[in-house]
């Protein structure tokens, strides 16, 4: 038997000024094809909206590379995205977004010692970068329903995007790592503290 994290914590998840939210990548080249795309960004937009409300850390991501070159329109965060140019953003060229970036310098700024995982690809940069933060010693909860990615071509089958996204909830889910908390929670489930 397989033991959740989000079993043994209490069922709405308390987010503290010590939490921060992530929104990795939800740029038009990145979440174009995605699975529940537009459900998806509205649920991102409502974290938004209550981190900004209780002045929760917030954090965009943005990557470049050579297939999303940045000033590109596949580059640009979409512009259903409630980014503003006063928040912080995080550049990055690798799917971890702590890797050669300014992201755990900002997190330190704010004493953050969980970080609240959203955006895109569920399968490339959302996990690399809830991993990483493990490893940077942060506690990690990875929100299951504000985060997406595209059909992928697999030698034997095509595994949809909803597939991965339940995949990688279902990995999350049973993740333990030595001192570290991962938690698993949907968006109605978060409980914003003031």
């Amino acid at each position: 038997m397989v033991l959740h994290l989000d079993n043994v914590v209490p069922m709405r998840q308390t987010a503290t000024m010590t939490t921060a939210l992530l929104v990795i990548d939800v740029q038009v080249g990145v979440v174009d094809g995605a699975a529940d795309r537009d459900g998806v960004i509205a649920r991102i937009n409502s974290l938004i909206a209550h981190a900004r409300e209780t002045r929760m850390p917030l954090i965009f991501v943005q990557h470049n590379d050579e297939g999303l070159v940045r000033g590109s329109d596949a580059w640009r965060l979409v512009p259903e995205l409630d980014y503003r140019t006063s928040d912080r953003l995080v550049e990055k060229t690798y799917r971890d977004a702590f890797a050669e970036t300014t992201l755990l310098h900002e997190l330190s700024l704010d004493g953050v010692t969980n970080v609240m995982v959203t955006g895109a690809q569920s399968d490339y940069c959302v996990t690399t970068v809830a991993h990483s933060a493990l490893v940077h010693s942060f506690d990690v909860t990875l929100v299951t329903d504000a985060h997406t990615t595209c059909d992928a071509q697999l030698p034997s089958a095509v595994m949809s995007g909803a597939q991965i996204v339940e995949y990688v909830n279902d990995h999350f889910g049973s993740l333990s790592y030595p001192g570290r908390a991962v938690r698993t929670v949907a968006s109605n489930d978060v409980v914003f503290a003031r």
